[in-house]
């Protein structure tokens, strides 16, 4: 064996040797089980909540499948838990088109419906869980409402839709409506005579700036109460979000969610 040789193979090894270091570095700052929870002593345990259909009827009741499982077979908490959404849509009509905005709030947010006690009665011997069925009674006040002109005041409607709704609804007219259509609303609500109207566009049948900015006046001078009519709209319907907590003998809770809208 020469001795270029000799040297080529003892750089080698010095490389293999560096690289199983920095491997062997890499494996005690970034431990896998770590990551995922699977440290010993430290597993959680495992659930799972049946989906089932993504809507429900208000005041009847939702009843689901959870499964549960765990390597040290303890269990030291079992609980259903809910969160509840408010999702509110806001609408009025124009010229035959629609503008809408929609606005969501956590009216609950994770509130523990009921704790439930561990059986052992609960084991499934072929599946190797242990498998219940838990029922939720969803409350008659989440039903779907919807509110419109015969039932709800514009001044009742104005002072509970989104803060900047009325400017968008705005610039909804000028970019969604046709000029034939803006020519119609400005004509037969505004102040603006054909002539003036004909003087916001530019030889190219586009608005020009200052065009632009006069018709959004002339729209905020009409109104919104005017514009919309009878045809504006409040439509509120609940999410529910439910949750099985599982905590095992790690004191660390692990959990499985679903959830629906009511109607």
């Amino acid at each position: 064996m020469n001795r270029k040789r000799i040297m080529r193979e003892r750089r080698i090894r010095s490389a293999i040797w560096i690289a199983f270091i920095a491997f062997m570095s890499c494996r005690e700052e970034n431990n896998i089980f770590d990551e995922i929870g699977l440290t010993m002593g430290g597993q959680v345990a495992e659930v799972r909540l049946s989906q089932g259909a993504n809507a429900a009827e208000a005041g009847t009741t939702v009843t689901r499948e959870v499964r549960f499982w765990s390597a040290d077979d303890t269990f030291d908490y079992l609980g259903l838990w809910e969160q509840v959404s408010l999702n509110t849509r806001y609408e009025v009509k124009i010229e035959g088109s629609t503008f809408s905005e929609r606005t969501a709030e956590i009216t609950i947010d994770w509130r523990e419906v009921r704790e439930e006690n561990f059986s052992f009665a609960d084991w499934e011997p072929k599946e190797k869980i242990y498998l219940r069925e838990i029922k939720y009674d969803v409350d008659i006040a989440y039903d779907e409402v919807s509110e419109d002109a015969e039932t709800l005041s514009f001044d009742n409607f104005s002072s509970r839709i989104p803060e900047n709704f009325e400017s968008l609804f705005y610039d909804f007219c000028i970019e969604k409506l046709s000029e034939n259509q803006l020519k119609n609303v400005v004509s037969t609500k505004g102040t603006l005579s054909d002539e003036q109207f004909k003087a916001l566009y530019g030889e190219d049948g586009l608005l020009t700036t200052a065009g632009e900015e006069q018709l959004r006046n002339e729209l905020k001078g009409i109104g919104l109460e005017k514009l919309a009519a009878d045809t504006y709209e409040i439509a509120q319907k609940y999410t529910i979000t439910l949750a099985y907590r599982v905590t095992n003998g790690s004191a660390t809770p692990n959990e499985s969610r679903i959830f629906f809208t009511v109607f």
